[in-house]
């Protein structure tokens, strides 16, 4: 019973920490888009890239055991990106006379939240994939 709670815990550490992860990637790219306008068109390549970078360690931390810790990494994330938002607004303080820094922040949030739940959503359904695969392979040399 002990091995289990610590197992648990430590899935909701590595949940916290990605989260912690997720959010300070998406203050880079908000910082990297802010300087660099001709990098938004290519958004999409963003999302497609974020979404493979996130579906990496969803299949290697989160067993079919503890998938609910999921679900925290989602709630942590905002917590996050609100956090480093006041942090990386004080380090990089962003010119007032530019109002667009405000949407832009919010296109940002959105493509890392879009990116980060195509992420899990692969990674859960490669987990389930291979756990039928696992289960199929026992049952048919059994």
């Amino acid at each position: 019973m002990r091995r289990i709670k610590h197992t648990a815990k430590k899935t909701l550490i590595w949940a916290t920490l990605l989260s912690a992860i997720y959010a300070l990637i998406g203050e880079i790219l908000f910082q990297i888009f802010y300087y660099h306008d001709d990098l938004l068109n290519l958004y999409v390549w963003f999302i497609i890239m974020l979404s493979i970078f996130y579906t990496l360690p969803v299949v290697n931390f989160f067993n079919n055991r503890y998938w609910y810790s999921i679900f925290v990494m989602l709630f942590f994330y905002f917590i996050f990106a609100i956090l480093f938002l006041f942090i990386f607004g004080e380090l990089f303080p962003i010119t007032d006379d530019n109002p667009a820094g405000g949407i832009l922040l919010i296109m940002i949030q959105c493509i890392n939240f879009i990116s980060i739940v195509i992420g899990i959503t692969f990674g859960l359904l490669i987990n389930l994939i291979l756990h039928y695969r696992s289960r199929w392979l026992t049952e048919d040399v059994g």
